[in-house]
């Protein structure tokens, strides 16, 4: 395998605003070259990707063993992201939007920038499903709004450039449902790496503060959207 050099995570928290919208559109370029592929040879070969309790559980496990750990870790974390579930009917989700080859864990340890182009490591979580399952996950290493905003509106773009006509309503319905369940399965990771030792209190305390604040904000956006609907 040709040596890819490092992955975009090892400098993406130290550049510079402008290098990091520039390593976000590149990413986010490439994701319609992946999503486009014929999967009329590969759809028995692959699963249907499907959310389930499992994020949930396991993210309701760790912030209740982080609260007997340090008190600051709030309990109403887990209310609201079980809400979250109920409320918006998460597990067993059918997403709204066509089916795609996704790769299933773009975090950016695994992208490499080689060549001019983003390539893409470690593909055991591949399966069929919407686009917004791969975009979703890329966005749970922005850890700013802007950026986040950003991306979503370069991505619509990059949807129509490449003829993905997504129906709005479909896309925004993926893009909350999948959004809320992987920054949920985040928390739950990022909570693993502190009793790992990877983060100290400092940083786990502002991975969780601003990741609860991004499930309750795309909770409330959902169900404020749904309610214009009814």
């Amino acid at each position: 395998m040709e040596d890819l050099g490092q992955p975009v995570k090892t400098t993406f928290s130290k550049e510079s605003l402008p290098e990091k919208e520039l390593a976000v559109k590149r990413i986010v370029e490439r994701l319609p070259d992946l999503h486009t592929l014929e999967t009329s040879h590969i759809d028995k070969r692959f699963p249907v990707y499907r959310i389930t309790a499992e994020s949930l559980e396991w993210c309701s496990d760790q912030l209740t063993k982080l609260h007997s750990h340090v008190k600051w870790a709030d309990t109403q974390w887990i209310k609201d992201i079980k809400n979250a579930y109920e409320r918006l009917g998460l597990i067993d989700y059918i997403a709204q939007c066509p089916l795609v080859f996704t790769h299933g864990d773009p975090h950016l340890e695994n992208i490499f920038y080689h060549d001019e182009k983003m390539w893409f490591i470690d593909w055991e979580w591949a399966a069929l499903s919407s686009p917004l399952r791969d975009f979703t996950i890329i966005l749970q290493d922005l850890y700013d709004p802007y950026l986040i905003d950003y991306a979503d509106t370069y991505y619509t773009e990059q949807l129509r450039k490449n003829n993905l006509t997504l129906d709005m309503e479909s896309y925004q319905q993926d893009f909350y449902h999948f959004y809320i369940d992987h920054t949920t399965m985040m928390i739950a990771w990022e909570v693993e790496k502190y009793f790992q030792g990877l983060h100290s209190e400092e940083e786990i305390k502002k991975i969780l503060l601003f990741k609860a604040d991004e499930i309750s904000r795309a909770a409330y956006n959902l169900m404020e959207r749904n309610l214009k609907k009814d």
